[in-house]
């Protein structure tokens, strides 16, 4: 067992000091998706072997039309819906048993609001994201791992003026990532259970605005059906803080939903490929906001040794 002590508690100083906040508009130009990952396996959430490369890419549908007010549905506002196509690349490889370095790619097809009688569309790259994820603990007899990692956000795009921020393809501002992968596996029953934690905070843009911390909180739930297939169950907690403009809180913006993502998941010669469907069973949106309602999303993932 490999422990370090001073980064444990700096690890779970920031990250748990940095979740308790008040929550971002589903259709903003941050990362679109919750905990969507491959998890048919053990191994291809934390740090790689050394040596070894993934190259993984995932596609996420998004839709709503409802509107809240806190915890309570509302009539309907000045948009009728909105729609979000959300294309993602990670690309890693094992430095060492312990370290991997990953680079992380999004982009978005398409990002829609209608407005009754007429219409906003974008589409384009959002951020590149560069990453280093640790192994902090590694006992392969008990089938526990707890992995750590870190990083910072480039935005492919400053933003213009035309658009309203929600529909920007980019945040247009740069950011960091705080991230966290505990597993505990029981082979006997083809069981595993992962606990998987995500920060990301966006700094203020050129036009002083600045989008909400994403804290996303999921918890894995896998089980093996037959020989390479897995049924998945993933319980997420996300929650994004109010943006800001100017330096003040926006009051319609900010969320905590609860969703649950029924998932399913192949593996062959070292490809994997997942769908899973995200919908909310608890809202609680700050002032009055139009709501996501449904995600629908697909994956694939090769892993070699170069």
């Amino acid at each position: 067992m490999k422990y370090k002590f001073c980064s444990v508690l700096i690890f779970i100083y920031i990250l748990f000091s940095s979740v308790i906040v008040n929550a971002q508009c589903p259709c903003s130009g941050g990362n679109a998706v919750g905990g969507l990952m491959h998890v048919t396996g053990s191994g291809n959430i934390g740090v790689l072997k050394k040596g070894n490369f993934r190259a993984s890419a995932f596609y996420v549908y998004s839709y709503g039309n409802d509107y809240y007010a806190n915890d309570s549905k509302t009539n309907q506002g000045v948009l009728k819906e909105f729609s979000t196509s959300f294309l993602g690349f990670n690309f890693g490889y094992g430095i060492n048993e312990d370290l991997t370095a990953e680079a992380e790619l999004y982009s978005y097809p398409d990002k829609t609001q209608d407005y009754y009688y007429f219409k906003f569309e974008s589409s384009g790259f959002s951020h590149i994201s560069l990453n280093l994820k640790y192994n902090i603990i590694s006992l392969r007899s008990k089938e526990l791992e707890w992995t750590i990692g870190a990083g910072g956000k480039i935005p492919f795009s400053t933003g213009t003026d035309l658009l309203p921020a929600a529909i920007q393809p980019s945040t247009g501002a740069y950011g960091f990532i705080v991230q966290s992968f505990l597993h505990k596996g029981f082979k006997d029953i083809g069981l595993h259970l992962i606990l998987a934690n995500r920060l990301e905070n966006n700094f203020e843009n050129k036009d002083e605005y600045q989008y909400g911390y994403s804290a996303v909180n999921s918890l894995f739930i896998t089980k093996s059906i037959i020989d390479n297939l897995a049924g998945v169950l993933e319980i997420r907690g996300d929650t994004r803080t109010r943006d800001k403009r100017y330096g003040d809180y926006i009051p319609d913006s900010g969320n905590n939903t609860i969703i649950l993502s029924p998932q399913i998941g192949y593996s062959f010669s070292g490809f994997s490929f997942s769908i899973m469907y995200d919908f909310p069973v608890y809202k609680y949106y700050f002032g009055r906001q139009l709501t996501k309602d449904y995600s629908a999303g697909a994956a694939i993932s090769w892993q070699t040794k170069l």
